[in-house]
């Protein structure tokens, strides 16, 4: 019940794919980063929009899902730990089409030893 409020709620406030696809770009620099503290602020942030969003988050993955994974195959353990933490509850809590993990996204879990299936 608390989740269907925050969505409606982001509705309210006028959370739109727009919005969502404006914040592509500043949240892939700053998952880029090398300093924790922002990729974990980050990861915090897309933690929430994931939570009051929900399914319309898939907007923003889109473009986000090639820096994420990249992310994720990175050699820093501790960034890596935060945007894995994070992109495992995003795909908890938000349910997205199909095209959002394209071949090429698709690829690199296989390249990097992720469980797809």
């Amino acid at each position: 019940m608390g989740s269907s409020i925050r969505r409606h709620s982001a509705t309210k406030h006028g959370v739109t794919k727009e919005v969502l696809r404006r914040l592509s770009r500043p949240l892939t620099v700053t998952l880029m980063d090398l300093r924790s503290s922002l990729v974990r602020e980050a990861c915090v942030l897309l933690e929430i929009l994931a939570e009051t969003c929900g399914d319309r988050l898939g907007y923003l993955m889109r473009d986000m899902m090639g820096t994420i994974l990249q992310v994720i195959g990175s050699t820093n353990s501790v960034i890596v730990d935060y945007v894995d933490s994070a992109f495992r509850y995003i795909i908890n809590e938000a349910r997205f089409p199909r095209e959002v993990v394209r071949e090429k996204e698709l690829s690199l879990f296989f390249t990097i030893g992720v469980e797809v299936f």
